[in-house]
Formats: C-alpha cells, sequence, structure tokens
C-alpha cells in the first residue's frame, strides 16, 4: 500500500513524508478534532488500548481548555 501511495504522491507532487500510517493518523486526528467519542476512533484504529489511540489527541497552538466552556455561564454583565 504505501509504494502505491508513494508513487501517487510523486506523480502529483505531494510530500514524499506521505505514507499509509500518515492517513491513518490523520483520520484519527480530525475525528477526534471533530468530537468523534475516543471509544469510537480506538475501535474504528482497532486499537485493544484506548491509552494508544489517545496518542492522536493534540494540543493546537492557541488553543485552550476553556474555548470548550459555554460563555454565557461567565459573561459578566455591569451591574446597574
Amino acid at each position: 500500500m504505501n509504494h502505491i501511495i508513494k508513487k501517487v504522491a510523486a506523480k502529483f507532487n505531494v510530500t514524499p513524508k506521505v505514507s499509509a500510517h500518515w492517513f491513518r493518523h490523520a483520520h484519527a486526528s480530525h475525528s477526534l478534532d471533530r468530537g468523534a467519542p475516543l471509544s469510537v476512533v480506538a475501535a474504528t484504529l482497532g486499537h485493544d488500548n484506548i491509552s494508544t489511540t489517545s496518542a492522536y489527541l493534540h494540543a493546537k497552538p492557541g488553543a485552550t481548555s476553556g474555548d470548550a466552556l459555554d460563555a454565557e455561564v461567565w459573561k459578566i454583565t455591569p451591574e446597574t
């Protein structure tokens, strides 16, 4: 499979770093970023141990856990 991927990548001037694992990693990372449950991604990838799948969870530059909070809960309104 990697041979085919690399051949197509070369034909379309895509980085030679591309591989089957690269696509697998991208699928897992994007799925988790879009809210897929860790357990579902683990099952999709065939991981027996969820800690293996958790390696695909990445902190993004500029991201904060506060992004997941409901802004209305923390909204400060001026006292009248």
